[in-house]
């Protein structure tokens, strides 16, 4: 137990991380038991397991990680993820750069994302339009045969920090833009996406985060946890082209940029958007100083 537990010491988390760590690495033989493709699993406890689970897939056919993540999704509380992405069995599925690279190079927006619309999700889920309700998203990042790899360049946009309502930029991998907002009227963030799509006209940022001035977007725990707790897949990702090609399908165009800022009525968010809870200095101090006694 405590070797599962010792990576975490770094930043301690909310109290039901270590129970939810210690269960997924327990149960996960039993999982693996009815989707023997699944080599590894991570949920992520920066983004409160729910919302983020990336699993390895060794590919015998085609697709078979989308079939991988259906049967995930069919999995007790498991059903309750709601981004889940697969990359191939070479990858640590821990190592969320990694991961970033994988979707950068085999994700098409327009084959390779599975949306679940009208689906359940954990009540604690803050982004989710009603109590319990929202969408689901899959992102099938595995290699793929029949087409070449998407190239991965530099953005070569000036900075954008101070410029008009965007108070902090950062780019953790090439191809990936998070871009923190002063936001004050609905739909502000996806005025802000076009903008910066309009700037970027070699189409190097393929995927694009708005947060908002709460999210310490340096901080890497508070950056998972500001991106993928703070949006409802269906309502909150948008791109750069949308139409309809001839399978009657949506053709989404090559960039991407995801809303993870505090939704509006108007938005589609029907319930009340939770505050942050910050914890005392004081508080956080003590509880720091006891680690040693608690043997950890």
């Amino acid at each position: 137990m405590r070797s599962i537990l010792r990576p975490l010491l770094e930043k301690p988390p909310m109290e039901d991380a270590w129970i939810g760590k210690a269960i997924s690495e327990i149960f996960f033989p039993i999982i693996k038991m009815q989707l023997p493709e699944i080599v590894q699993m991570h949920l992520s406890i920066e983004a409160g397991f729910h919302n983020l689970g990336v699993i390895s897939v060794e590919s015998y056919f085609p697709r078979q990680a989308v079939k991988a993540m259906m049967g995930i999704w069919g999995l007790g509380q498991l059903s309750l993820t709601k981004v889940l992405i697969a990359v191939d069995k070479t990858i640590n599925p821990k190592d969320l750069e990694s991961v970033a690279i994988e979707v950068l190079k085999w994700v098409d927006f327009s084959q390779d994302l599975i949306f679940i619309r009208d689906a359940h999700t954990d009540t604690l889920d803050v982004a989710g339009p009603l109590t319990d309700h929202g969408s689901k998203l899959g992102i099938d990042a595995t290699p793929k045969k029949e087409r070449k790899p998407f190239e991965i360049e530099k953005i070569t946009l000036p900075e954008l920090k101070g410029k008009g309502e965007i108070i902090d930029e950062l780019r953790p991998v090439d191809g990936i833009l998070v871009v923190k907002i002063k936001k004050d009227k609905p739909f502000k963030a996806r005025e802000i996406a076009n903008e910066i799509w309009k700037l970027d006209t070699d189409k190097k940022v393929r995927i694009m985060f708005i947060v908002d001035e709460e999210i310490n977007i340096h901080d890497k725990t508070e950056l998972i946890w500001g991106l993928f707790t703070r949006f409802d897949p269906e309502r909150d990702i948008f791109f750069d082209e949308r139409s309809l090609n001839y399978r009657v399908m949506p053709n989404f165009g090559t960039r991407m940029a995801i809303d993870c800022t505090r939704k509006f009525q108007e938005e589609g968010h029907f319930k009340p958007w939770l505050e942050i809870i910050k914890m005392d200095e004081q508080i956080k101090e003590r509880v720091t100083q006891r680690w040693e006694e608690y043997g950890l």
